[in-house]
């Protein structure tokens, strides 16, 4: 610890021993100047209660001591497997320690009896007239010999059951864990191509490390909700908190009190962040199964596909107006900024998001100038739509004929041209 952090605490540093937490005998050949610091909190007891303590101290006193007004401690832990005693869980080393250990011993056995063994020998008979000399690693040798011909063999070094032992123990550690020989080489069955077939396949995989997948989400949604603890009390100590986020639009700048984190709850929720296979052949059978059954239209097919490098600006030039009116749109749901329409828009998808859009937020209590904004938005593109459209025919106008047929007469029909009669 620097001394220079705490100018306070000076004297109890320097006067602190050096410490070696380690003991062992190398520790002490350093120039470092170490000095053994403890670090503590206790929660508060109850809601409202004044009694949480942070304290940093060494051999000497206290560095810093400090109110803890949180109901948690600032960190986060993930254990591969929940602990029966104490406090620190079993990870996967630990659980297959018994497993290693017999393995260890049967590959031990391997080795020492391949090295024993498991080298070529040279037989060859007394009586035999054969000049050692000629068994070397030359290549081409001559080996003369009368009478017994000299015999080159390699003895078996190790049982087959040995070996089958072997390969026993490391699949039954693979399956006491629920993880399979491909999943821990990154590597997917042969032919399992379809999306339909890696999705199963995925949950199949997934459902045996449900609880540790589950685990894993938890601590990032922990880790979210402490990192924006402390930019609160930034926000709240310093009167403003700014940082940068990226998004698909490059980077974007946020002030933490402006945007109203600090009064409105929220929730932290973990999500994948995509439900497509990774896998460039099961995310293209993916989409093309949602293209063809209607999920999805072909435009948003041919941007989830995320074509490669080669076909990327094409793929971009495709997608180019709708892109331009997510982003308007967005922009308008979350700076509060409106840009108008135009008509090199696509005016029909236009009008359909900005519904979709704002049955969404509006729902969610949008705040009213942003709703506005939308209608606008709507009310623009239903105008350049009618603007885009031609004028309608004029009906034709219909003339009488020039020699109009008479009218026939008869003494059945009554003849509304006719005088009375006297």
């Amino acid at each position: 610890m620097r001394m220079n952090r705490n100018p306070k605490a000076k004297k109890l540093i320097e006067g602190a021993e050096n410490s070696y937490p380690d003991h062992s005998p190398d520790t002490g050949n350093t120039t470092a100047d170490q000095v053994l610091v403890v670090e503590a909190w206790k929660l508060p007891s109850g809601p409202g209660m004044k009694d949480g303590r942070h304290a940093i101290a060494c051999v000497n006193g206290l560095i810093a001591d400090e109110e803890w007004d949180k109901e948690s401690f600032p960190f986060v832990f993930l254990n591969y497997s929940d602990p029966f005693l104490g406090f620190f869980g079993q990870g996967i080393a630990t659980r297959l320690f018994g497993t290693q250990l017999t393995l260890n011993r049967i590959l031990y056995t391997i080795a020492r009896a391949i090295t024993l063994v498991g080298v070529p020998r040279v037989f060859q008979e007394q009586n035999s007239k054969v000049v050692t000399a000629h068994n070397n690693n030359e290549i081409g040798v001559i080996v003369k010999y009368s009478g017994v011909k000299p015999s080159y063999e390699v003895a078996p070094c190790n049982a087959p059951e040995l070996y089958a032992e072997r390969d026993k123990l490391i699949q039954y550690g693979f399956q006491q864990e629920g993880i399979s020989v491909m999943q821990a080489t990154a590597q997917k069955p042969q032919g399992l191509d379809s999306g339909a077939a890696q999705r199963a396949y995925d949950d199949i995989s997934v459902d045996r490390m449900y609880t540790v997948s589950k685990k894993y989400s938890d601590m990032y949604i922990q880790l979210a909700y402490k990192i924006t603890d402390v930019a609160m009390d930034i926000a709240k100590r310093d009167g403003k908190y700014q940082t940068v986020y990226p998004n698909k639009d490059g980077t974007k700048e946020i002030d933490l009190p402006a945007m109203k984190f600090l009064e409105d709850p929220f929730v932290i929720q973990c999500f994948d962040e995509s439900s497509l296979p990774r896998d460039p052949a099961g995310r293209v059978a993916t989409v093309t199964e949602w293209v063809q059954s209607g999920m999805v239209t072909l435009k948003e097919g041919r941007r989830l596909m995320r074509v490669p490098m080669d076909l990327e600006q094409n793929e971009r030039l495709n997608n180019a107006s709708e892109e331009r009116i997510f982003k308007y749109l967005d922009m308008i749901v979350d700076e509060g900024k409106y840009t108008q329409p135009d008509a090199f828009m696509d005016l029909v998808l236009a009008e359909e998001l900005t519904v979709q859009y704002y049955n969404l937020y509006v729902a969610a209590k949008l705040e009213p100038y942003k709703a506005q904004y939308l209608r606008d938005f709507f009310t623009q593109i239903q105008t350049l739509k009618a603007a885009a459209m031609p004028p309608p025919m004029p009906a034709p106008a219909i003339t009488p004929p020039a020699n109009p047929m008479p009218t026939p007469t008869s003494a059945l029909i009554p003849n509304t041209n006719a005088a009375p009669a006297a």
